[in-house]
């Protein structure tokens, strides 16, 4: 059985002196938790979910994806572990979540899961794409 206790949607980030540029990782582990469902339950699927994460001048870490198996069972959960938050700037990041199913082509977006991450004290100039 897995609970929820430590969900975050925001973190404030102490520090002295501005993150080096490009992406750094917080050091702060966290989990992607996610339950995919089929949408007729009487119908086994298969598919690929994607996670991107989108930083809040635009840029993308590299995308991680996993195979989502719905053929035996109508439920199927994923877990994602980072051993730190991906960071390039305060701001939202973003975690893009996406599945493809198969025999399709293009990816459907089914979560846009943000996170606050704020450097108390210095200027939060990113802004969060549209």
């Amino acid at each position: 059985m897995l609970s929820l206790f430590d969900v975050m949607e925001q973190v404030q980030v102490m520090a002295t002196r501005r993150p080096p540029e490009g992406t750094a990782l917080l050091p702060i582990p966290m989990e992607l938790v996610s339950l995919w469902e089929r949408a007729d339950w009487d119908v086994p699927a298969r598919g690929t979910a994607r996670l991107v994460v989108v930083f809040p001048d635009g840029q993308m870490h590299d995308p991680v994806e996993m195979d989502i198996d719905l053929s035996t069972a109508p439920r199927h959960r994923s877990r994602i572990k980072f051993p730190g938050i991906p960071f390039r700037a305060p701001g939202v990041t973003r975690f893009a979540v996406s599945v493809r199913f198969a025999g399709q082509e293009d990816w459907i977006r089914v979560a846009n899961l943000p996170l606050h991450i704020e450097l108390p004290g210095m200027a939060n100039a990113a802004t969060t794409p549209a």
